[in-house]
């Protein structure tokens, strides 16, 4: 039998099923405080976690205890529950690493590429920004043309990427923890860092775009 609950959780839940058969991503998931009970005999072996203010001599109490109980009975595989919890957080740990690293790299590919694009496109189109400003555009309304043709391609990204992550949420849901695909702080603070990300990209373009001569850019073209 195993044992774990809060000190202040509400009384635990006995169950028959056996500890092989709790489902493995059960830390990721708000559980009830549970009591395994296997239904036939000690196998396997019971495991128990132990509360004790006796950290350095708990090894030592355990096995006098269980040796009085039933000396027959050997006692194996003590260690903190610190240890016992980092060992199964190991995996998910690495997996949210690596999410998080490729998740930068995207986001930084995708700043650049944004950003190439509209240096580019403020390259091919300077004898229009030319002309505007000659026509008396202000270099205030110059960047907002920039930032207003920006605007919409972060829209339809934003709008395409909540498609795609409430179309494949099962997927992403087993390297989550306390939280969702769906979540909506969650998908706020991605559209942010998005927003964030995108403005840095455009500004140098919006900003070369509103620097533009308008005498010397219609005499090269």
């Amino acid at each position: 039998m195993a044992c774990a609950w809060p000190r202040r959780a509400a009384p635990p839940i006995a169950s028959s099923a056996s500890w092989a058969t709790w489902p493995k991503t059960a830390w990721v998931r708000r559980t009830p405080p549970t009591v395994f009970c296997p239904p036939a005999g000690t196998w396997p072996d019971p495991a128990y976690v132990v509360r004790t203010t006796n950290t350095a001599g708990a090894a030592a109490d355990v096995r006098r205890i269980v040796r009085e109980l039933d000396p027959s009975r050997a006692v194996v595989g003590i260690a903190p529950l610190e240890d016992t919890l980092d060992a199964a957080l190991e995996r998910p740990r690495l997996d949210s690493a690596a999410l998080l690293a490729f998740a930068i790299a995207a986001l930084g590919l995708a700043a650049v590429g944004q950003y190439s694009l509209f240096m580019l496109v403020v390259g091919e189109r300077t004898r229009e920004l030319a002309l505007r400003q000659a026509l008396g555009a202000a270099p205030a309304q110059v960047v907002r043309l920039v930032a207003r043709d920006a605007g919409g391609q972060l829209a339809a990204g934003l709008a395409l990427g909540v498609v795609l992550t409430m179309a494949t949420g099962q997927v992403w849901q087993a390297l989550l923890t306390e939280t969702g695909p769906t979540d909506p702080v969650a998908l706020v603070v991605a559209a942010i860092v998005l927003v964030v990300a995108s403005t840095l990209a455009v500004s140098r373009p919006a900003l070369a775009a509103a620097r533009v001569a308008p005498v010397e850019a219609l005499k090269e073209s």
